[in-house]
């Protein structure tokens, strides 16, 4: 057979350089994801049973005229190329091994969440037990100015369990301010003895009941 060659003139986008094609070249629209995403998600609307691996095929073979190409240029070997290199595709089941990828994707991420939500669990638990073995101020007498940082973060702590209203800790950086947060509850607290000391008998049950279980 004899094979007929044909001679392509290079135009000015194929003769560029590959710095000048990434200066020269633009968005197709002016969102990006009006286009791409815009098609799938309208594509598989209509054909909600489709696979990603034939739309990209799809897409790919439309925007790049692939039919005309073929029917300009392919002789019988291009051809049987062609079904030869589909047939591997086909029997490669990418499709299955993608989905089979996304799947153990998303089981790994909630597996991470819930070993989070079990960290978070176990040190909020573990601080609790910490703070109930912490001596609460019961005067304002019993605010020192000696009082180290920690400290005085630990008396916040507990007070945040008993009443509402308590600082945020962002808003208590300055030593000074944490002195004044933690005399201010206990001027709080000498108004409001009763319901504090409701709170604590409720609080110191609620813990009781847990070393029973």
């Amino acid at each position: 057979m004899e094979k007929i060659y044909i001679r392509i003139q290079r135009g000015q986008i194929d003769q560029a350089t590959a710095e000048e094609q990434e200066r020269a070249s633009m968005p197709s629209t002016n969102d990006v994801n009006e286009g791409a995403l815009g098609a799938v998600k309208s594509y598989l609307r209509r054909n909600p049973n489709a696979t990603m691996h034939y739309y990209n095929a799809l897409a790919m073979f439309k925007f790049n005229k692939t039919a005309k190409f073929v029917q300009d240029v392919f002789v019988a070997e291009d051809y049987a190329y062609v079904c030869r290199e589909a047939r591997k595709r086909d029997g490669a089941h990418l499709e299955k091994e993608q989905k089979a990828a996304l799947v153990a994707y998303k089981d790994m991420q909630i597996a991470k969440q819930r070993m989070k939500m079990t960290q978070r669990t176990e040190q909020r638990n573990m601080e609790e037990a910490r703070l109930a073995n912490v001596q609460q101020l019961e005067e304002i007498n019993d605010v020192d100015i000696n009082m180290t940082v920690a400290q005085l973060k630990d008396q916040l702590e507990i007070y945040r369990g008993l009443v509402d209203g308590i600082p945020l800790k962002s808003h208590l950086k300055i030593k000074a301010v944490m002195i004044e947060a933690v005399m201010g509850f206990q001027v709080f607290k000498q108004s409001k003895q009763p319901t504090i000391a409701r709170r604590e008998l409720i609080g110191l049950n609620r813990l009781q009941e847990e070393d029973n279980v």
